[in-house]
């Protein structure tokens, strides 16, 4: 994007169409073998910002051109269809 962005993702190019289903199923079962992204931040009883578990599946998203809210419905619960 053209515009700043504070937002983390990660983006593949393709060269074939691929089966989104499969592609969640893989998404999912990665973020289990790799469980230090499977955070999310909070605060501590000092208000210093902590990462705890986070249990929600990993979100995979359609390509688009537009800024995704953090913590937002989109990003967090919305899986590409």
């Amino acid at each position: 994007m053209k515009k700043i962005a504070y937002t983390v993702r990660i983006k593949v190019t393709l060269r074939e169409p691929v089966d989104s289903t499969m592609l969640n199923q893989a998404a999912q079962e990665a973020i289990r073998r790799f469980p230090y992204f499977a955070v999310s931040p909070g605060l501590d009883e000092g208000e210093n910002i902590v990462l705890r578990p986070n249990a929600n599946p990993i979100a995979v998203l359609p390509e688009e051109n537009a800024r995704l809210v953090l913590g937002s419905e989109t990003s967090v619960c919305h899986h590409l269809a």
